[in-house]
């Protein structure tokens, strides 16, 4: 019993204390602070990057892909591996596709901060 009650003390001390140290600051409008300004400069340059990559290693897989469906008798390939590379491609498209839907999310999400 004696120790809930020192708990109890304990807290309520502690809890008085902080609202008596406790004042009030008032701040500008973050939009216009350096931190969201950095933010929206780091998204739009680090997206703009991430599209290039993105977009060369989509041609790329796309270009393998086609170059090793073409050559089926050189690694002996059959309808199995036909449908693997055409599953490859197709992916490849996709996820082309949906990286340029999210980049332009990103930039409509970015142009309700400005």
């Amino acid at each position: 019993m004696k120790n809930k009650i020192n708990k109890l003390i304990t807290s309520c001390s502690i809890l008085g204390a902080t609202i008596l140290m406790s004042s009030s600051v008032f701040a500008e409008d973050i939009g216009s602070s350096k931190l969201a300004t950095g933010v929206q400069n780091l998204v739009n340059d680090s997206t703009t990057w991430l599209m290039g990559i993105i977009i060369t290693v989509g041609i790329f897989s796309i270009l393998v892909a086609l170059f090793m469906k073409s050559r089926p008798t050189v690694n002996g390939a059959d309808e199995m591996d036909m449908k693997r590379w055409d599953k490859t491609i197709k992916t490849a498209i996709i996820c082309m596709v949906a990286s340029v839907l999210v980049k332009g999310l990103v930039t409509v999400i970015l142009s309700y901060f400005r």
